[in-house]
């Protein structure tokens, strides 16, 4: 059930043909001649929804079009044509491949850019999804799907965003705010996607610091001070575009690593704990451990500089607290660690750049160890307790 077919040598589009056209053409097309573009002859016709669409004649033995096409599939080629042609681009319907090897619901162009839309309505399986993407990255096409309800498990493998509904009223799910799933217009959906305002990644600022700190004696005899043992718990950030998130970290403090992310905040933290009430703050340094024969980034007693041990960490420290300390020096982050499909809007600081205009990692990437994850919203935690004596101000 196309929606492109070639009469009289001139290219014609089903959907947007005025209805007096379209009637005119069902009395001459068997005088001028109808063209799919699968290369066989074909009729028009007019579903009970009145969509105006192409059918092969019966008994022809087409390899090109993929299964029938739903009233749904075809309103849903006709609506990303209209919203791509809307918002500047050059959009063709059914469009050919090299040798007629394949046939794309909808091809976009604009500059450099060529971009295959296919609407999946029907049921197909992982093998064919997986195939059929294959054709498009052979002939250098990115493309991107747009699938039914059922088709979701079997999409996986390629880029996808999930459309319901019936052919009167299209719905597709797009990403909105971070964490949230929006079910809009496919109109509106398409459109959002095509001008760029769903972006995969987050470009952010740190706010905060969130730093699980524990009181504990120095282990050596002739020391035995007191001292803020310490390691970083999570990162407050905000995007560009103006949302809160968290980077924290899985699994709490794991010992005997050659690096780690504290070392990159040592200062901020360090400063912020002498100033407060707590002990003086440990620092952390790469020594080399005879009981545990470990070379590992040990925090260190600031009293009298002798290596605590991971071991010794684990066994003594009570009481764990998470405090919030501000830090505003911008750090390396990992972009991996930023994928975030989200609605990105201007929030007076421009919107987060795309994927390519992010740097590579590098080897000062932060962090440098643990499992992270990126949480939306704000990362819970206490402010550090005031020095006995002080004054806030």
């Amino acid at each position: 059930m196309p929606l492109v077919a070639v009469v009289a040598g001139l290219r014609v589009e089903s959907w947007s043909m005025p209805e007096d056209e379209w009637s005119a053409l069902k009395s001459s097309y068997r005088t001028t001649g109808l063209t799919m573009s699968c290369g066989q002859p074909g009729v028009p016709k007019t579903s009970s929804l009145g969509l105006q669409f192409f059918a092969h004649k019966l008994k022809a033995d087409c390899q090109l079009h993929e299964g029938g096409e739903t009233p749904e599939h075809l309103r849903a080629k006709a609506i990303v044509a209209e919203v791509a042609r809307e918002l500047g681009w050059k959009s063709t319907v059914e469009f050919m491949g090299p040798d007629r090897e394949w046939i794309a619901d909808v091809l976009l162009e604009r500059g450099n850019i060529k971009l295959a839309i296919e609407i999946q309505w029907s049921a197909q399986t992982e093998a064919d999804f997986v195939r059929r993407q294959a054709r498009y990255t052979n002939a250098e096409l990115e493309c991107r799907w747009l699938v039914s309800e059922k088709n979701l498990t079997n999409a996986q493998r390629v880029p996808n965003h999930a459309i319901a509904g019936t052919a009167d009223e299209l719905r597709i799910s797009v990403p909105g705010r971070p964490g949230r799933t929006e079910d809009i217009a496919l109109s509106e959906g398409f459109a959002r996607l095509l001008r760029g305002d769903v972006r995969s990644r987050v470009e952010v600022a740190t706010r905060q610091l969130h730093v699980s700190t524990a009181m504990a004696r120095c282990w050596r005899p002739e020391c035995n001070q007191w001292l803020s043992l310490w390691h970083l718990e999570a990162v407050q950030l905000e995007t560009r575009c103006g949302h809160a998130l968290a980077l924290s970290k899985l699994g709490g403090y794991r010992p005997w690593l050659v690096e780690r992310s504290e070392i990159r905040v040592e200062d901020s933290v360090r400063s912020a704990i002498s100033r407060s009430g707590l002990p003086s703050p440990i620092r952390y340094e790469v020594r080399t451990s005879k009981q545990v024969d470990r070379t590992y980034a040990a925090q260190i007693c600031p009293s009298c500089g002798v290596l605590q041990g991971d071991g010794h960490v684990a066994a003594m420290a009570r009481n764990w607290t998470v405090y919030e300390i501000p830090h505003r020096e911008r750090l390396p982050l990992d972009p991996g660690l930023l994928r975030l499909d989200h609605l990105c809007e201007d929030q007076g600081h421009g919107r987060c750049e795309p994927p390519s205009a992010l740097p590579a990692r590098g080897l000062d990437q932060f962090p440098v160890e643990d499992m992270w994850w990126l949480q939306v919203g704000t990362y819970e935690a206490e402010q550090l307790p005031e020095r006995k004596g002080s004054k806030r101000r």
